[in-house]
């Protein structure tokens, strides 16, 4: 899942912003993944939580 985000977002990074899109584009996804991947865990957490 990681590796070919990774790689389109090195190639969406180049084609927008050229070589230092090469490195900036895939920390942004990384980020935004990360941040994604918390935001569900935390939403599962409440919703067990509510169940009880």
């Amino acid at each position: 899942m990681i590796l070919p985000a990774a790689t389109l977002g090195m190639l969406g990074g180049v084609i927008a912003f050229g070589l230092i899109g090469l490195f900036i584009a895939p920390l942004i996804l990384a980020v935004t993944l990360s941040v994604w991947r918390e935001c569900l865990e935390d939403s599962c957490v409440e919703t067990k939580t509510t169940w009880k």
